[in-house]
C-alpha cells in the first residue's frame, strides 16, 4: 500500500433546495460553502442552478438553488429533496414576511422535510428577527464573514 493511500469515505448524499427572495444571499451562500471566494457583484440566479457536490462531514451535498425571482408559487416539484434552506435578508422587511409562503409551498411539493430558515447578512449589523418557535429552525449567518454558514447543515440534520 502506498504511503500516501487515503480509503475512499462513502458518504450519504442528499440533496438540498434553497429558496428566498431575490438578493438574500442565496447563491452567495452556496459559493461560501464551496469555498469559493465573497463576490460583491449582484447576479440574479436564472431558474434553478445545482451546485458542484459539497463535502459535509459525512454527506456530500448537492444544493439547488432557485431564483428569487420567480414568486414563491412558481417553485416546481423536485424529486428526491432532503432538505430545504428558507433563506431572507435580515435588513429586507419584504424577504421576512415571504418566508410563511416559502415554508407552505414547500411542504405543498416536497412534504415533510426538514426546513431551516436562515437570516442572512448579520455582517452588517446585529439586527435580530424573532421567528415564532413552533416546529422552525432559526439561525442568522453572514456569507460575506462566515459567520455561522457551517451550522445551517448541523440544523438541517440533526
Amino acid at each position: 500500500m502506498a504511503a500516501n493511500y487515503v480509503p475512499k469515505i462513502d458518504r450519504e448524499k442528499k440533496t438540498i433546495l434553497i429558496v428566498g427572495s431575490g438578493g438574500v444571499g442565496k447563491t452567495s451562500f452556496i459559493n461560501r460553502v464551496s469555498n469559493k471566494p465573497f463576490d460583491r457583484r449582484y447576479n440574479p440566479t436564472i431558474g434553478t442552478n445545482k451546485s458542484a457536490p459539497i463535502i459535509f462531514n459525512q454527506y456530500e451535498l448537492n444544493i439547488l438553488d432557485s431564483s428569487g425571482q420567480e414568486f414563491w408559487n412558481e417553485i416546481p416539484k423536485y424529486d428526491g429533496i432532503d432538505g430545504a434552506i428558507v433563506m431572507f435578508d435580515i435588513h429586507s422587511s419584504l424577504s421576512y414576511r415571504a418566508i410563511p409562503d416559502y415554508i407552505r409551498n414547500i411542504r405543498e411539493t416536497q412534504g415533510q422535510i426538514p426546513i431551516v430558515i436562515c437570516g442572512n447578512k448579520l455582517d452588517v449589523t446585529t439586527t435580530i428577527r424573532k421567528i415564532p418557535k413552533n416546529d422552525r429552525v432559526y439561525l442568522e449567518i453572514s456569507s460575506k464573514s462566515s459567520i455561522n454558514y457551517d451550522k445551517i447543515f448541523e440544523k438541517l440534520f440533526k
